[in-house]
């Protein structure tokens, strides 16, 4: 993985394939609530992004499509503000 200044991360796979995500303008977070400190990925290749600030993100990279936007007040969380998401064995986030 390679970030740069903006909000574009490049991917690069051991075969030397490179994918450009966007992942700030796909998450649609907002300019002060916009810093994604981790992010999981899950069996079927789903991504749980953690932000500092706006909650978790299930993002789909095959469709680029997010699936779910969780904050504090869906009651999952003490507050918004992530900053470590790990998946067990058993895929419990």
């Amino acid at each position: 993985l390679v970030a740069n200044k903006g909000t574009t991360l490049w991917i690069i796979d051991r075969e030397a394939n490179i994918q450009k995500l966007n992942i700030i303008n796909e998450v649609h977070t907002s300019t002060e609530k916009n810093r994604i400190y981790t992010a999981a990925e899950d069996k079927e290749g789903l991504l749980y992004i953690a932000t500092y600030g706006n909650g978790l993100f299930i993002y789909n990279p095959k469709t680029r499509e997010i699936l779910g936007h969780y904050t504090q007040k869906d009651g999952f969380f003490n507050n918004d503000y992530l900053q470590e998401i790990l998946i067990d064995r058993e895929g419990n986030i």
